[in-house]
């Protein structure tokens, strides 16, 4: 019974470790749908309080990226085999990887224009 609450909060810390992506692309689409000119930088974009949550998920990814592996860690150690583990090590992987390329790519440059 442990291994899967730490099997499921591992997956919960992995997702929330990507979650800025979905609300960077959130907040470019609520920029360009909002009827005004697309801001120069995102300081100036009329959603101040989307931006600033983006903006600390983003700088929380890292420390929910590891907390995510530690209790893959303990999870695997509890089980004491792969095989139960092997879904939730993808699951995290996988959002480690999407928040990893999206840093990476930089798609359509919205990170640089959200980091200025």
């Amino acid at each position: 019974m442990k291994s899967k609450l730490f099997l499921w909060s591992s997956v919960l810390t992995g997702v929330l470790s990507s979650a800025w992506v979905l609300m960077l692309t959130a907040l470019v689409i609520r920029c360009k749908l909002s009827g005004q000119p697309f801001p120069v930088l995102a300081k100036f974009s009329p959603f101040h309080t989307h931006l600033v949550v983006t903006d600390r998920m983003l700088q929380l990814s890292p420390v929910l990226a590891l907390l995510a592996l530690v209790l893959v860690g303990i999870a695997w150690w509890w089980e004491r085999r792969f095989e139960p583990v092997r879904p939730v090590v993808l699951a995290v992987g996988i959002s480690v990887l999407v928040s990893s390329l999206a840093i990476a790519l930089n798609p359509g440059g919205y990170l640089s224009w959200f980091i200025s």
